[in-house]
């Protein structure tokens, strides 16, 4: 596994936000994480990304324990993310987003600084991701000049630059037209081919069965359901916690689209 949780939880005070929740991640694989709101999904990418210590539990990735270790520690070892809003530095070029984490990599060996400076051959590799991620016509542009749907492509591109092992993408379609939508999953697609390890928060259920290979469904920090797509919106379980128990035996596609 390349990501392994065992009995994670995160509790603020008397809130159990994450309770006890177990799950793993292969190699090449894409796992959605859905959940209705309030369930736990973002605080569960906080804790395994650093900004949270979990209160129980251990998280292993590429079989290292990086259970509160801080967040660009946790970075720097292949874990790249987005955000649920929008994180861009908006008063930087969009070249110069993606300039940032790059120097991340770069400076993790401190001795490399004594003599040498990101220069032409970083910004190259920026464009690069850049074109990568069909923004490559925006490079001189200040990120607050960008669409919504354009930010969060500079937010994969940033994530790109630190060369991870997993992508995180925490509902990456908020806000999004159907037509940015597709955009969006074609662009995944096109980084599944490059056998990217990803995990990915939805609520959009028809994008999440598109793309994941398998769902865990979280409800009040809880891991209620694991599957593959058609078998997690087919699962009363799920379809409650959505919408309630008079909702079960509605039809499932119907009643989680």
């Amino acid at each position: 596994m390349l990501l392994e949780l065992r009995g994670v939880k995160k509790h603020f005070g008397g809130l159990k936000a994450v309770d006890g929740v177990d799950a793993g991640l292969a190699e090449g694989e894409i796992l959605g994480l859905v959940g209705p709101n309030g369930a736990g999904k973002t605080t569960l990418f906080n804790t395994i990304c650093g900004v949270y210590r979990p209160t129980a539990g251990e998280i292993y990735f590429a079989g290292r324990k990086i259970s509160g270790l801080p967040p660009s520690t946790v970075a720097g070892l292949g874990i790249g993310r987005t955000f649920q809003i929008s994180r861009v530095f908006k008063q930087m070029t969009v070249l110069e987003n993606v300039l940032v984490p790059q120097g991340l990599l770069f400076y993790n060996q401190p001795w490399r600084s004594l003599w040498h400076r990101p220069g032409l051959a970083e910004a190259e590799k920026a464009r690069r991701l850049l074109q990568r991620v069909g923004l490559a016509e925006k490079v001189g542009l200040t990120a607050a000049q960008l669409s919504l749907a354009e930010q969060r492509r500079l937010e994969i591109a940033r994530a790109l630059a630190l060369k991870p092992k997993l992508l995180m993408l925490d509902e990456p379609c908020a806000g999004l037209s159907q037509e940015e939508i597709r955009a969006f999953v074609a662009l995944v697609k096109e980084l599944r081919q490059e056998r990217l390890t990803m995990v990915l928060i939805e609520h959009n259920m028809a994008v999440a069965a598109e793309l994941c290979d398998r769902i865990v469904v979280l409800s009040y920090g809880k891991k209620i359901a694991e599957g593959r797509p058609e078998e997690i919106q087919r699962d009363p379980a799920v379809i409650q916690a959505y919408l309630g128990e008079e909702e079960v035996e509605r039809p499932v596609r119907a009643s989680i689209r």
